[in-house]
């Protein structure tokens, strides 16, 4: 079963909309890592665009898409309307296929119950109140019109539907009538008709997850879904789908809605592209430069070369305290201490980054300062680091020192000022 994306740009530029992402940066981040996720996974994965995406992802990312299909450059839709594009693509089909956003990852292939299975999608959801109150804004518009499966599924007290960020079978058949009646509905209301008010509804989940629902339960179809847990409409959390820091505990990330919006969770992904795929972070970072003030500089070798250690493993801040007691450490080059004192006897480290964060400050206190300075240029055991530490402690402290540097030494990994050898 092939893999397709579907990249639509509806005219607008792709190096200055973020299509949901806070920054356009961000979107095409999470485009590479998709696309790359993929591929480690499938020979096939083929992607449908306009000519501007064509140009962005294909041009100048030079991501890895066994096919390319131009299609979507006449396509009349309006922005808005932006499921409507993949509608389109799915109808294209002519052959089994799965459909993945570019907002998902898969650190691992799909479970193989999915990929002979008639109809495919993510997972089952449960409508809120928020589906409800989307429903109800929707017919509120004048003259909506809606087939009476629709209207059965609006009635009941929740509103199921089902998440669509994965969707596809061997079904084409079922796919294509689904089509059908998403542009009957699109037609009938007149929502790409920017003459009509109805065309400014807030309709894509209505069309694409709930109509399919809906005339799934209609004709008696079942879905097999990724996930087999039922999720709320509002379920879908940072730490559920977000947390890429996981990456090898998790099946499947979704930045879904408002997780794009998250400042940590778009870092972590600038972070997991860069460990992963240097060559294709440096690529779309390059494209930002005044996000990324050390690509592209003579400082940027030495700077990769030392983050790459910092981001070793990926997940070095999540070491246990035995762990870290049988590693080796060093300082980071990189670490600045400000010369000024923030409160107390604590001094402010900065450390500067190649991601967009564009660095960051913490602060350090009186053990921390001398471990930096232990570290500073040469390499220790923390057996090492704790026999010089010791006189630091009165006597009656000795005890509790070693717990106390070890302590110390987790929240300098965590911050990255310093590293393991």
């Amino acid at each position: 079963m092939k893999i397709i994306q579907t990249f639509w740009t509806a005219g607008q530029d792709p190096l200055k909309h973020g299509f949901g992402w806070t920054h356009p940066e961000y979107n095409l981040m999470s485009w590479a890592l998709s696309c790359l996720s993929l591929r480690e996974h499938y020979d096939e994965v083929e992607l449908y665009t306009d000519s501007a995406g064509y140009h962005i992802l294909i041009e100048v990312l030079q991501l890895p898409y066994s096919k390319t299909y131009v299609i979507f450059d006449d396509f009349q839709c309006l922005p808005h309307h932006w499921a409507l594009s993949k509608i389109k693509t799915y109808s294209l089909q002519t052959e089994p296929f799965l459909h993945i956003d570019g907002d998902i990852y898969l650190p691992r292939p799909l479970p193989e119950r999915v990929l002979n299975a008639p109809l495919v999608a993510q997972n089952r959801e449960i409508g809120t109140t928020y589906y409800r109150r989307m429903m109800d804004a929707f017919l509120k518009h004048q003259n909506i019109s809606i087939s009476d499966f629709l209207r059965k599924r609006w009635e009941e007290q929740s509103i199921s539907s089902y998440n669509m960020g994965v969707f596809g079978g061997e079904d084409l058949d079922f796919i294509r009538r689904y089509c059908l009646e998403v542009e009957d509905f699109m037609w009938q209301n007149h929502l790409n008709d920017v003459n009509d008010n109805r065309s400014c509804a807030n309709a894509n989940v209505i069309f694409e997850q709930i109509l399919f629902a809906s005339f799934a339960e209609k004709e008696g179809r079942t879905i097999q879904s990724i996930l087999e847990e039922t999720i709320d409409d509002i379920g879908y959390t940072t730490s559920k789908f977000c947390d890429i820091k996981a990456w090898q505990e998790k099946s499947l990330f979704h930045i879904v809605g408002g997780n794009k919006r998250v400042r940590d969770t778009f870092i972590a992904i600038e972070q997991k592209l860069f460990s992963s795929h240097p060559g294709y972070f440096r690529r779309i970072a390059s494209l930002f430069p005044e996000k990324h003030q050390y690509i592209g500089t003579t400082l940027e070798v030495s700077f990769v070369e030392q983050t790459q250690k910092v981001l070793t493993g990926e997940s070095y801040t999540r070491l246990t305290l035995d762990e870290v007691s049988h590693q080796r450490f060093r300082r980071n080059s990189m670490l600045q201490i400000l010369p000024y004192t923030q409160e107390g006897n604590t001094r402010t480290a900065y450390l500067p980054s190649i991601f967009s964060c564009g660095g960051k400050r913490f602060t350090v206190g009186p053990l921390g300062l001398n471990i930096l300075h232990l570290l500073d240029g040469k390499e220790s055991t923390m057996e090492s680091l704790c026999h010089s530490l010791y006189p630091c402690f009165a006597p009656n402290m000795r005890e509790m020192a070693k717990t106390w540097i070890e302590k110390e030494m987790h929240y300098l990994l965590h911050h990255g000022a310093i590293i393991i050898f």
